[in-house]
């Protein structure tokens, strides 16, 4: 349980959702600190229905009322919150500051470039209709699982349906049909279905090269770990990972538009003083991928901070355990299972760390 003896500074996130099961729009609130002895720690401290409309003067009533219930409205430091404009005025109605969520806002990115290409969206309606089909049948689901038994080496996956708030539930439908590309086939040559044209199926494999790198950000930023340190990181990995792609064939427009979006949306990350001083202070990063004026503004605004901070004198246990402590290994190359972050491990290594203290 979180008490005031436990901390004076406290983050949020925040998002309104609506239940399955009924009609009802709740208002989660989950606070999230570090003790004393450096510990990350997070609790939920509402999930309330929101009455009425979902104003921003209705929501900035809601937000109010429980910091006062639970007494913590001086000790706020940031609210992360969606992009929606009513939930962004109600928090700066509340007398609270508040940072847009990073993977709210690739989701974003990536809806206006898959929407930029007639041909994609053909190609991903025709593959929604496929996991329709097999999501709405038992029938169809055995059938295609006997397929896949027949198959040497064939892996006996479900077909996925993807739901199309979420970007990436239609990258893994996407991924996961492409994978059961071969079945399908042999499935659609007894059955009434309609599959994705060989040039669509090109097509998709092209599109999921260019995702996968936004696919990979979206899970490392939702990692209970992360920290808005990783943001500024995050947006120069992705644009050099989708540099990296070639085989762009058919998809160009894709992936200029999603370049594009992301450069616009994340023009300014690196002056906003939350993201400029959480990398300044996170030892893997520093001042390392900042240009000489971001670096200029970060560093001043940090030694600002650090002017009117009073820093708790260290027990002994937490001089001897930072003493001890082994140095991060390097993280291994990019593969399927490591972080994005992986991409930049040149930059972090080669560039010497930079005092960014001037006191």
């Amino acid at each position: 349980m979180m008490s005031a003896k436990l901390t004076d500074i406290i983050s949020f996130t925040t998002d309104s959702w609506t239940t399955s099961q009924c009609t009802d729009s709740l208002l989660s609130i989950t606070a999230h600190w570090i003790t004393d002895s450096w510990d990350r720690q997070s609790a939920v401290v509402a999930a309330c229905p929101i009455e009425g409309s979902h104003t921003a003067q209705n929501l900035a009533g809601i937000v109010t009322s429980l910091l006062e219930k639970w007494n913590i409205g001086k000790k706020v430091h940031v609210f992360l919150r969606d992009n929606a404009k009513n939930m962004t005025a109600g928090l700066r109605e509340a007398g609270v500051e508040s940072v847009s969520c990073f993977s709210h806002t690739l989701q974003l990115c990536v809806k206006t470039s898959l929407a930029s290409q007639r041909a994609v969206i053909d190609a991903i309606a025709t593959c929604r209709n496929v996991a329709t089909h097999f999501s709405h049948s038992v029938l169809a689901k055995e059938k295609l699982e006997v397929i896949q038994q027949s198959i040497p080496d064939q892996t006996c996956h479900a077909i996925i349906q993807d739901v199309q708030t979420r970007w990436n539930s239609t990258f893994y439908m996407l991924d996961r049909l492409l994978e059961q590309k071969k079945p399908l086939i042999l499935y659609a040559a007894d059955n009434n279905i309609v599959l994705p044209t060989a040039h669509q199926w090109t097509l998709l494999e092209h599109v999921l090269a260019i995702l996968t790198p936004i696919e990979r950000a979206t899970r490392d930023v939702s990692a209970e770990k992360s920290s808005a340190s990783d943001v500024i990181p995050m947006v120069v990995a992705i644009k050099r990972a989708l540099q990296n792609v070639t085989d762009d064939s058919g998809v160009q427009t894709i992936k200029e538009e999603l370049v594009r979006d992301i450069s616009a949306r994340f023009e300014d990350v690196a002056k906003q003083p939350i993201y400029a001083v959480a990398t300044l202070v996170d030892p893997r990063y520093r001042g390392k991928l900042f240009t000489p004026d971001e670096l200029a503004n970060g560093t001043q605004r940090l030694n600002d901070l650090a002017q009117n901070v009073v820093l708790p004198a260290a027990t002994e246990t937490q001089v001897t355990s930072s003493s001890a402590a082994e140095p991060a290994a390097k993280r291994a190359r990019l593969d399927n299972n490591n972080s994005l972050l992986d991409l930049l491990d040149d930059d972090l290594q080669a560039v010497d760390v930079r005092s960014v203290f001037n006191y």
